[in-house]
C-alpha cells in the first residue's frame, strides 16, 4: 500500500459498510480517519499531508531554536546535515508532496529564520536564494523543500519501479509521474533524463538548479558576478564540508564565520563608514580583503605558512620560514622557500 502517487485509494460504499460492521463485532479495534492515516511516516491520503507538514515544521522549528545555544559554525553543519531537509527526505520521496507548497514554503520559512539567527545576517531574498543552492553551486546546501520536493518523488518512482511492478503487476506507474514530469519540463525547458538514469535524483536536481544560478547571474551587478563565478569554483565550499571540530583548526569562531558566510552570500556585514586608509567601506566589507594593514589577513596566511612548513618537514624536504636575506635587491622575504631544489633545479615555493 502506497501513497495516492501511486494508488488511486479511495472508499467504496461497501468498504464503508464493512469498516461499520467491524467497528460493531470488533469494538477495540481502532479504525483511523483518513486525515490521520499513514504508512512509516509518510502519508496515503490527500487529507493527510496537511497534518503530516506541519509535524514536521513544528518539529523543526523546535529542534531549530536550540541551535542559538552552540557554535554558529557547528549549528549550520548540524542544520545542514541533520535538521532541515534530512528530516523531509523521506516524505518528499515516498509522497508526491509537490503539491503542497504552502506547507513546504512553510517549513524553508523555519529553516530561512533559524540560519538568518545562526549567522547573524539579514537573509533577504537574494541571500537566501543563494543560500538554498547546493556548496557546490554557492551556496550553503540548506536546500529548499518546495524545490527539492518533485526531484525527490520523480526519482524514487522511478527507482522503485520494477520492485512495485513485482509486487503489483497491474499498477501503472507511468501513468503516476505523468503530472510530475509535465510540471518539471515546464518548470526547467529541458527533456527528462534518459531510461535507467531517471532513477538518479540527481540528473531530476541538477537543472532546476543550474537556472536558478544563471536567473542568480544575469540579475548580478559584475561584482557579484565574479563573486559567485568565485564561490561556485570546486574549492570554494570546502570549509562547510568540513567538520567542525577545534582539536582539528577547522571550528571558526562566531564573528569569523558570519563575516565568511557574509562574504559569500554577498550580504551586508557593516554599515558604511571610513576606513582609517581614507576609503570608503561599504555595507559587504569587502574592502578588509584588500587591505594592507588587515591584521586578520597577517594571522591567516601565517597559520597557512605554519601549515607547509610542516608538511615540508614531514616529507623530509629541508625548509626554513622567511628567512632575512633571500631577496638579493634587498631586505625583503618572501612567503617562503625551500632550500634544496625540487625539480629541474627550482624551488617548490
Amino acid at each position: 500500500m502506497l501513497t495516492d502517487g501511486f494508488f488511486e485509494l479511495d472508499m467504496s460504499v461497501a468498504d464503508y459498510c464493512k469498516s461499520l460492521r467491524l467497528s460493531c463485532h470488533c469494538s477495540g479495534i481502532l479504525l483511523p480517519q483518513r486525515s490521520n492515516l499513514t504508512l512509516l511516516g509518510v502519508p496515503l491520503f490527500n487529507e493527510a499531508f496537511p497534518s503530516v507538514l506541519k509535524a514536521k515544521t513544528d518539529s523543526a522549528e523546535l529542534k531549530t531554536a536550540r541551535l542559538e545555544k552552540i557554535s554558529s559554525h557547528q549549528a549550520l553543519f548540524l542544520l545542514k546535515n541533520c535538521l532541515s531537509i534530512p528530516k523531509l527526505l523521506y516524505v518528499l520521496g515516498s509522497s508526491p508532496a509537490y503539491r503542497w507548497t504552502q506547507s513546504l514554503h512553510d517549513f524553508d520559512d523555519v529553516i530561512r529564520r533559524c540560519t538568518a539567527k545562526i549567522v547573524n545576517i539579514d537573509m533577504d531574498d537574494s541571500a537566501w536564494r543563494q543560500a538554498s543552492l547546493p556548496v557546490a553551486n554557492g551556496g550553503l546546501g540548506l536546500r529548499c523543500a518546495a524545490e527539492l520536493a518533485l526531484p525527490a518523488y520523480l526519482a524514487s518512482v522511478h527507482a522503485t519501479h520494477s520492485l512495485v511492478s513485482q509486487i503489483c503487476s497491474e499498477t501503472d506507474l507511468d501513468a503516476a509521474v505523468v503530472e510530475g514530469i509535465t510540471l518539471w519540463r515546464t518548470s526547467c525547458n529541458v527533456e527528462p533524463p534518459p531510461g535507467l538514469t531517471r532513477s538518479v535524483q540527481k540528473l531530476w536536481d541538477t537543472p532546476p538548479v543550474e537556472s536558478s544560478f544563471r536567473a542568480l547571474l544575469e540579475q548580478s551587478s559584475p561584482t557579484d558576478k565574479a563573486r559567485l563565478h568565485a564561490v561556485s569554483t570546486k574549492e570554494s565550499g570546502a570549509w562547510l564540508n568540513a567538520l567542525p571540530v577545534s582539536t582539528l583548526g577547522n571550528l571558526l569562531e562566531d564573528n569569523s564565520f558570519r563575516i565568511s558566510v557574509g562574504l559569500r552570500l554577498g550580504a551586508k556585514l557593516c554599515e558604511t563608514h571610513i576606513c582609517r586608509c581614507g576609503l570608503k567601506v561599504d555595507i559587504t566589507g569587502r574592502h578588509g580583503l584588500a587591505y594592507k594593514h588587515s591584521a586578520g589577513r597577517h594571522s591567516r596566511h601565517d597559520a597557512l605558512k605554519g601549515i607547509i612548513h610542516r608538511a615540508l618537514t614531514t616529507c623530509q624536504v629541508h625548509n626554513v620560514r622567511e628567512p632575512i636575506g633571500l631577496m638579493r635587491d634587498g631586505n625583503m622575504r618572501p612567503d617562503g622557500l625551500t632550500l634544496v631544489p625540487w625539480y629541474q633545479g627550482k624551488a617548490l615555493a
